[in-house]
């Protein structure tokens, strides 16, 4: 797996890791909890391998006993995982990079802060829009 990969997976790996030791518990502890493989719950944190698909996913909360808020947290590191991949791979380069960094960072964003973000994407959408209706007529 190529360094880009890597640090796109190590989006969601960071955010497990910091519930994981929140929690202080080992990796070892909550492979075994959840049914899995100690190496492969390394590899997630790691960025080695990328964010696991529903099923496992579940079984890392309920190891974790993770609350509501801390499970939209780490689906929501899954979400940015997905963007950062699509930012790399089908984005120009520039562009790409800086969606990265962006993506990257939001996930150390609070509410509000994402909020805000938000509100920003919203207008770059509506001038999108309003530019490309523009050329249209």
């Amino acid at each position: 797996m190529n360094s880009d990969n890597q640090a796109m997976n190590r989006v969601f790996g960071n955010c497990l890791v910091r519930l994981r030791k929140g929690r202080g518990r080992s990796q070892k502890f909550i492979a075994i909890e959840a049914g899995l493989d100690a190496s492969y719950l390394a590899g997630i944190e790691l960025g080695r391998r990328p964010p696991p698909r529903q099923p496992v996913l579940e079984k890392i909360l309920t190891a974790l006993c993770a609350t509501p808020a801390e499970r939209q947290e780490l689906k929501r590191a899954i979400g940015i995982a997905k963007l950062v991949r699509i930012a790399a791979n089908e984005l120009e380069p520039d562009y790409g990079q800086s969606l990265i960094q962006i993506a990257t960072a939001m996930q150390y964003c609070s509410r509000e802060e994402r909020k805000a973000l938000a509100v920003i994407a919203l207008g770059f959408e509506q001038r999108r829009t309003a530019n490309t209706e523009g050329i249209i007529m």
